[in-house]
């Protein structure tokens, strides 16, 4: 359970970080070319802003005529944290679940509803290899039955006398 957990969480956050981010660390420190207007650091001089191509080669932003860059996303980090914290949190959650169930089960506390049961017993069932062992219980279980009504007979036969 936990072994199919870890890689999926990776899958996760590879997919949430961006095709241009770095990784698992875009997901941790994502970058963006939001934010103030005057704060923003010119990026590849004036060769970058003749050439918007290269302007976002160098992973630089390019807008109105201005190659600048990117500055740290704390809004998106945020929600990625907040993301993380709830994935770990659930899968936490559902660990503890199963192993509280099966710890149950095993001490026989958990009673479950008919409808949730299964419809064959794991105790009741039998496998093909010991059909001897069946036939000498179906033996063993009619015999006490017959010796337990003649008994009885025989008592109630003798009271009348």
């Amino acid at each position: 359970m936990v072994g199919s957990g870890i890689p999926a969480l990776g899958l996760f956050l590879l997919m949430q970080s961006s095709a241009e981010a770095n990784g698992i660390q875009g997901f941790f420190y994502p970058w963006s070319c939001e934010g103030d207007v005057w704060d923003r650091e010119n990026c590849g001089g004036q060769a970058a802003i003749e050439n918007p191509n290269l302007c976002l080669r160098l992973r630089c932003c390019y807008r109105d005529g201005v190659c600048y860059h990117q500055r740290p996303d704390e809004n998106m980090r945020r929600k990625h944290m907040w993301a993380l914290g709830w994935t770990c949190g659930g899968l936490l959650f559902l660990i503890c679940a199963i192993c509280v169930i099966w710890w149950a089960k095993r001490r026989n506390l958990l009673h479950l509803p008919k409808f949730l049961q299964g419809r064959y017993d794991i105790s009741k069932t039998v496998s093909l290899l010991s059909k001897d062992r069946v036939s000498s219980d179906k033996k063993m279980s009619e015999s006490p039955t017959d010796a337990e009504g003649e008994g009885t007979e025989g008592a109630d036969e003798g009271d009348d006398d």
